[in-house]
């Protein structure tokens, strides 16, 4: 909430800074600990750490424009996505249609039926999963 990385609280928290308690972190003492403690540790490099970050940060965009990696956020979109097709069919097919469409049939029928409708959902889904990972 306060904009500082995680990394740096992660950091101070391992180095031992006192406004870590009961699972919160008081800013009031987090703050002064931070400029007299961490920024001044000569044991770090800042330039070296800054010029780090930005040959990852590359790595990262190239990862992401060779379709290596993608974007979580993407992602799960298309998970959430998928799940609500595979449930909207399900409810759709086996809920409002099976029963009407089964009315009178034997066992061996309705699982044919079934199996039948169950090919066609998964055909949808595979549809769906690969325009999702088409480039768009």
């Amino acid at each position: 909430m306060a904009g500082v990385p995680l990394s740096i609280l992660k950091e101070a928290k391992r180095l031992g800074c006192p406004a870590f308690r009961h699972g919160r972190i008081h800013f009031g003492e987090f703050i002064p600990w931070l400029f007299t403690t961490m920024m001044t540790d000569s044991s770090v490099n800042w330039s070296e750490e800054s010029k780090k970050l930005d040959v990852l940060l590359k790595r990262v965009d190239l990862a992401e424009k060779e379709d290596r990696v993608v974007d979580r956020t993407t992602v799960a979109e298309g998970v959430a996505k998928s799940v609500g097709v595979i449930f909207s069919e399900l409810d759709r097919v086996f809920i409002s249609e099976l029963p009407a469409r089964g009315k009178g049939m034997n066992e061996l029928s309705l699982r044919k039926l079934s199996t039948a409708e169950i090919e066609k959902i998964k055909t949808t889904m595979r549809q769906k999963l690969e325009s999702l990972t088409s480039k768009q």
